[in-house]
């Protein structure tokens, strides 16, 4: 219900140049401000400092996997029939349960 309420006062008030829509404005761009932020380092106050910090933290997560992942190369895998693959895929009976517990 507030969620239609707040909707209703978005449309009339939102879209116009008035104090509602600045202080919506000024709500999200402080809720997506980063500030500070706290690594190994240290803290990183200033921008130019947090977007390297950011940057350098997701270009090696992407990177770091490949390092730990193990060599798979002339590993003989078995295939499984299409029999036992629908029933890998199959939800589990009540019986089965049962017998497990």
């Amino acid at each position: 219900m507030l969620v239609q309420k707040s909707r209703v006062k978005w449309l009339k008030e939102g879209d116009s140049n008035s104090g509602f829509f600045h202080k919506v404005m000024k709500e999200r761009r402080s809720h997506n401000h980063i500030g500070l932020i706290v690594t190994e380092g240290g803290l990183l106050d200033s921008v130019s400092e947090i977007k390297e910090e950011v940057q350098n933290h997701f270009s090696n997560k992407f990177i770091d996997w490949e390092k730990d992942r193990l060599p798979l190369e002339g590993i003989d895998f078995k295939s499984t029939s299409m029999e036992d693959s629908l029933s890998l895929e199959s939800p589990f009976q009540e019986e089965e349960i049962k017998e497990a517990i």
